[in-house]
C-alpha cells in the first residue's frame, strides 16, 4: 500500500485513485500476505539450538522450536494474562 500511495504500482488502479504514476509495477499490491508476529518473553530450558545466541529479537531469528514446544510456550504465556482478564468479568 505504501508503494501504491507513492505512485508505484498498476497504472489503472493508481489512475482510479488519482495517484500520479511514478513507476509501472503490475505486481505491487497483489498477493499481499499479512505475517502476524507476537513476542512472548518466556523462560526456555537449555536447548542445543539456542547455544551461543544472545537473548533478544535478533536471537529469535535463529531459534526454531518444534510445533509441540511452540504450543506449550504459547499456552504457558497466555495463562496468567487470561486469568487476570477473567477476574475482571
Amino acid at each position: 500500500m505504501l508503494l501504491e500511495l507513492s505512485g508505484i504500482g498498476a497504472k489503472d488502479k493508481l489512475k482510479r485513485l488519482d495517484i500520479p504514476l511514478v513507476s509501472y509495477q503490475e505486481a505491487v499490491g497483489e498477493n499481499l500476505k499479512n505475517h502476524v508476529m507476537s513476542m512472548f518473553p518466556v523462560p526456555l530450558n537449555p536447548h542445543p539450538g539456542l547455544e551461543g545466541i544472545s537473548p533478544g529479537f535478533k536471537g529469535l531469528a535463529f531459534a526454531r522450536l518444534d510445533q509441540e514446544e511452540q504450543n506449550r510456550l504459547c499456552n504457558q504465556s497466555w495463562e496468567a494474562p487470561m486469568k487476570r482478564l477473567r477476574s475482571f468479568s
